[in-house]
């Protein structure tokens, strides 16, 4: 086959030809040509494959580098950010060293970067980020606010009522980073998609979504208690962020790490999580391993040291004992708990909505052994 760098107009067109050392040197010279003639997804997907291939060099991640941080680039795009992060994985933290200027006078920069430090947990001069960000506070939080709308920026449109509304999720993060003792670099995104996104901050945990499907939901020991959980009543043309959580930080599992031997017994686990709740009256229509936690302490909200005994109705809690009963507040540290508090019905709901299998699956054993049980 014949490689012709000037017919090269996206990722498909040259993916055959990368691991081919005939061809390597011909890619090597021509890479700033090719690079610049894909569109952002496919630049993403090559720079993946000449990192894999070991077919990169320094100054091709300079000349990459260098033209992301151009002002003609928008750093919310995703690939973008996504590209950078695997060039500073790929060469170290040092290659931005020459880019300090440019990271230094645009926070959009400077966050976008931070976001993939800390995800790489790769080491950094924490006070350098600190203080482009105390310098740019409210600017910092719209970015992050952005992140679980595929990086979306704003609409000019809408720019006076995202900065009031984001201006109230400033001091809610001030006041967690306050409470526990940490500053805006130790800020860590855990887990984002396009409803929701999730911030750690010390043993916090900050989400910002969409609007959820079951705000209203029945009380449980066996559900994590939050400090905050709040829909956002803001008119159909101006939501931003549609519903705030804050809540104590769990032990969780990551599924894609573990054995089949291992998925088959944390999923009974989230089996018997299911079967608790249903005992309750409640049916969890969203049974992820994803959506369970270990508590690292009882479940009882706490802020300043202080624990924090937060009234069931202020955060969409149903329950017939008001105010609280202290000594049943929940669960006890190192019991499972559901720490995703959408799609949760009483089973007595009209809709009930089940977007993961195992919903139907678990559904189907527990009406079994129930009837099993009657016999």
């Amino acid at each position: 086959m014949y490689l012709n760098t000037d017919q090269v107009s996206s990722y498909d067109d040259i993916s055959f030809f990368i691991n081919k050392d005939e061809y390597i040197d011909i890619i090597k010279r021509n890479f700033n040509k090719i690079f610049l003639s894909f569109k952002p997804y496919d630049r993403d997907a090559f720079i993946k494959k000449m990192i894999d291939s070991g077919n990169i060099d320094k100054e091709n991640a300079d000349f990459v580098i260098s033209f992301i941080l151009s002002e003609k680039n928008d750093m919310t795009d995703w690939y973008n950010y996504s590209i950078l992060k695997r060039i500073i994985k790929c060469f170290g933290v040092e290659i931005l060293d020459k880019y300090k200027d440019d990271i230094k006078n645009n926070i959009n920069i400077a966050t976008c970067i931070l976001r993939g430090l800390n995800e790489e947990n790769l080491e950094y001069d924490k006070d350098f980020f600190e203080e482009i960000i105390e310098k740019n506070k409210l600017e910092y939080v719209q970015l992050l606010m952005t992140y679980f709308q595929d990086f979306k920026p704003m609409p000019k449109e809408k720019e006076k009522d995202f900065k009031e509304f984001s201006e109230s999720i400033l001091l809610m993060i001030e006041e967690l980073l306050k409470n526990e003792k940490k500053k805006f670099t130790d800020i860590k995104v855990i887990g984002s998609g396009a409803f929701c996104i999730c911030f750690s901050i010390g043993e916090k945990v900050l989400k910002l979504g969409k609007k959820r499907q079951t705000y209203k939901i029945r009380n449980s020991v066996d559900i994590l208690h939050p400090i905050i959980r709040r829909e956002m009543k803001t008119t159909k043309d101006k939501k931003f962020v549609e519903f705030i959580e804050i809540t104590e930080k769990t032990d969780t599992i990551d599924a894609k790490d573990l054995s089949d031997k291992q998925l088959e017994f944390y999923e009974e686990i989230l089996y018997q999580l299911y079967k608790r709740l249903r005992k309750q009256g409640i049916i969890w229509g969203d049974p992820r391993l994803e959506n369970m936690g270990i508590l690292r302490k009882d479940n009882i909200p706490s802020l300043y040291g202080e624990k924090l005994y937060v009234d069931y109705e202020s955060v969409g809690f149903v329950d017939e004992d008001k105010p609280i009963k202290k000594d049943t507040i929940g669960g006890r540290k190192g019991d499972w708990v559901v720490i995703d508090t959408d799609y949760i019905y009483d089973q007595n709901d009209p809709e009930i909505k089940t977007p993961s299998l195992l919903s139907d699956i678990f559904f189907r054993r527990y009406e079994k052994e129930e009837k099993e049980m009657e016999k």
